[in-house]
């Protein structure tokens, strides 16, 4: 009787040191957890208050990123959608200030023509019959040349609008970049000699084909070209020069014209640059001409270059691929 009373109080201590034991471990796991969560929620409320600035229109807000825990794996997750973010919105503003200047300028552009237009039409009608045929020939001249250069800076419009729309695709094949060069030369050379200046071509007798879209490469050409000519004073030489690479045709068209300062060399391509003040005097294009060049060849792959010095001349860059099979 006394061994087993013994053992019932000595279970009894034991069971009840093991539930002290177990209530004690229970407390510490609770705190524990308690002070887990609580700097759980400490990270999960920041994140939330960052998310709520940015949402405010806060968009510098950022959430401190600390260790490696899955809240702030989500912490960085969403600083790079909120530097994507904003980076394209700036893209927006820059576009949407493009886009005004645009319209700014084309409808001056668009204005000056238009006026030409109704006021020569304005003049023979009130006049009628007491113009001479010399004064009702030049009146007529001038509205036929206002009409060719709103019909030109529509269709350049329109040809830039589906460019940057990538409505336009080229239909990319094999080609004599050789022959087109002689080809627009040839068509350039009268207009030239109208401007005194002289256009030379310079190539290897053998070149091997390009792949491009022929038509857009030639249109290329021609906006280089019609540049040229419009920044070149008398006397001056236009070279269109081709020159084979490993891969590539190199094409540089340079000019010995006015030249482009330095401050005005980063925008050139930039729809509306106007280029050598030296040169304002000449220009009755609408800043296109240009931005086309650097779209087509975009929607190739290829990217353009300039170089130029002021009363020395300007050359423009940039390189065709060698036909596929030429390379094998």
């Amino acid at each position: 009787g006394y061994d087993s009373a013994l053992q019932f109080l000595l279970g009894s201590y034991i069971l009840r040191l093991g539930g002290r034991a177990m209530g004690l471990t229970l407390i510490v796991a609770a705190v524990i957890g308690l002070v887990g969560f609580a700097f759980m929620t400490k990270s999960l409320r920041a994140t939330i208050r960052t998310v709520r600035d940015f949402q405010r229109g806060n968009l510098g807000a950022r959430i401190p990123i600390s260790s490696s825990t899955e809240i702030n794996q989500l912490a960085a997750a969403f600083n790079e959608m909120a530097d994507t973010l904003v980076h394209h919105i700036e893209e927006i503003k820059t576009m949407d200030n493009l886009r005004r200047d645009l319209v700014a300028n084309v409808s001056h552009d668009l204005r000056t023509p238009l006026a030409s237009i109704h006021g020569y039409v304005e003049t023979i009608l009130m006049k009628g019959n007491t113009l001479t045929e010399e004064e009702r020939l030049r009146y007529l001249s001038v509205i036929l040349h206002s009409a060719e250069k709103l019909k030109k800076l529509v269709e350049e419009l329109f040809e830039l609008s589906k460019l940057e729309a990538k409505q336009t695709k080229p239909k990319v094949e094999p080609f004599s970049i050789a022959e087109l060069v002689q080809d627009v030369a040839q068509k350039y050379q009268l207009l030239a000699e109208q401007h005194k200046l002289t256009i030379k071509t310079i190539f290897p007798r053998h070149l091997p084909l390009v792949t491009a879209d022929i038509a857009l490469i030639e249109r290329v050409f021609q906006n280089l070209l019609d540049n040229a000519l419009k920044y070149t004073p008398e006397n001056g030489v236009i070279t269109i020069q081709l020159e084979p690479t490993h891969n590539k045709v190199n094409v540089n068209v340079a000019d010995t014209g006015y030249g482009i300062p330095p401050e005005d060399l980063p925008y050139v391509f930039e729809r509306y640059h106007r280029g050598s003040p030296l040169s304002l005097e000449n220009d009755h294009g609408a800043g296109l001409g240009l931005a086309i060049v650097k779209k087509i060849l975009e929607v190739h792959g290829i990217s353009i270059s300039v170089f130029s010095k002021v009363q020395e001349g300007t050359s423009f860059s940039f390189n065709l691929p060698v036909e596929a099979s030429l390379l094998r």
